[in-house]
């Protein structure tokens, strides 16, 4: 992906309004659900179509870490521009009516969708849009699989969409609901009560980037500069804690290569050697 244009982005966010009912609806929304939906119809798309020889090639004398800066500074690039550009065609009155007052810190959402609402939710479709796909790059040039549809790599890429700030309480929450299961049991058998416990930590993080969307922009004459600058350094920070969590953990992620036969072939050789004589 290279740096786009305001106009580009604001065709991003158009075509996200119709993604609104795609991803479940207002009423996912309201819940938190749009999220997993989300992330299950865009990541697989993304690390399936990640080409790392031709990012490589498109960076001959960068190195992967240097291309992995590059790709983190373009994505954040696109986000900034995606809040510029939402900050400027949402009023501060509108955005103020739809944060939270209830003590719990959640959204006082409307029952009904709002303009303003499609506006932001439209936003912030597309930024995770955007940090989905840099995460599936980054995966992809460090050889690190990662499968939405397993219920480990679907929290680990929750984790990520959250800028990595819940990651530990997350991890926490899913142990403390699931048990204590290990990577390798939930990938050979894929725990119920482990995908249950990863749905519904990851409707609240749902919930928790939807309101840090609309919050972000609720800043009086300053929303298209705080909107741009908050998702240029969260987008900094969520390529950052991926490239660090995917380089602690690709050996064991990495598919294990066949044996070599080498020794085989040697004992073969020297058998041949012996009849030889």
């Amino acid at each position: 992906m290279d740096i786009q244009t305001k106009s580009t982005i604001a065709r991003w966010i158009q075509d996200a309004r119709a993604e609104i009912k795609q991803v479940g609806g207002w009423p996912a929304f309201k819940s938190g659900d749009w999220l997993l939906h989300l992330v299950r119809r865009a990541f697989k798309a993304y690390y399936e179509n990640a080409n790392a020889e031709f990012l490589r090639g498109k960076y001959p004398r960068a190195n992967d870490t240097a291309i992995i800066r590059k790709l983190t500074k373009i994505a954040a690039k696109n986000a900034a521009i995606a809040g510029a550009v939402t900050g400027a065609a949402v009023s501060i009155d509108e955005i103020v009516a739809l944060i939270a007052a209830a003590p719990t810190g959640g959204l006082n959402l409307p029952t009904q969708i709002t303009a303003a609402a499609t506006a932001l939710i439209a936003e912030a479709i597309v930024l995770i849009r955007i940090q989905l796909h840099l995460v599936a790059q980054i995966a992809k040039i460090m050889d690190v699989p990662l499968n939405p549809d397993d219920p480990e790599d679907l929290q680990t890429i929750l984790e990520f969409a959250l800028g990595g700030a819940f990651a530990e309480e997350a991890g926490k929450q899913t142990a403390k609901m699931a048990g204590t299961v290990t990577g390798k049991f939930v990938r050979k058998h894929v725990s119920k009560r482990t995908l249950a416990a990863v749905k519904q930590w990851g409707a609240k993080v749902g919930i928790k980037v939807l309101q840090r969307s609309i919050i972000k922009f609720a800043v009086p004459i300053a929303s298209i500069l705080v909107g741009s600058s908050w998702n240029y350094i969260a987008t900094l920070r969520i390529g950052g804690i991926a490239t660090s969590h995917l380089r602690e953990n690709r050996t064991e992620r990495r598919p294990r290569k066949p044996r070599s036969n080498r020794k085989s072939k040697t004992v073969a050789r020297k058998k041949g050697r012996t009849t030889k004589s």
